[in-house]
């Protein structure tokens, strides 16, 4: 038997690139030290309109507002603000933004 879920709906189709963006994590990546900073997750960053992708090299313990100020310093400063994030991170991490 099979349970009945919600129906789907498809993301809106976009008009401008950097409109809006994917935010994921690769976790559990084998300790590497690049200069004098630990890294052992890659968050990537990808612009849902042209699919230009941003890896960004973070050891796990960072904060919320560290990651705030990575996206903040890597994304909105290079290519202006985005009006929506989609991620499938806990609804703690996208209530900071």
């Amino acid at each position: 038997m099979y349970l009945l879920y919600n129906k789907l709906e498809s993301l809106p189709i976009l008009k401008r690139p950097w409109q809006e963006i994917i935010i994921d994590f690769i976790i559990n990546f084998f300790l590497t030290m690049f200069k004098i900073q630990k890294i052992n997750v890659i968050l990537i960053v990808i612009d849902r309109f042209i699919k230009y992708t941003i890896f960004i090299f973070i050891y796990s313990d960072i904060n919320t507002v560290e990651l705030v100020e990575l996206v903040y310093s890597h994304i909105d400063i290079r290519f202006g603000p985005s009006s929506n994030i989609v991620s499938d991170c806990n609804l703690v991490f996208i209530s900071e933004f």
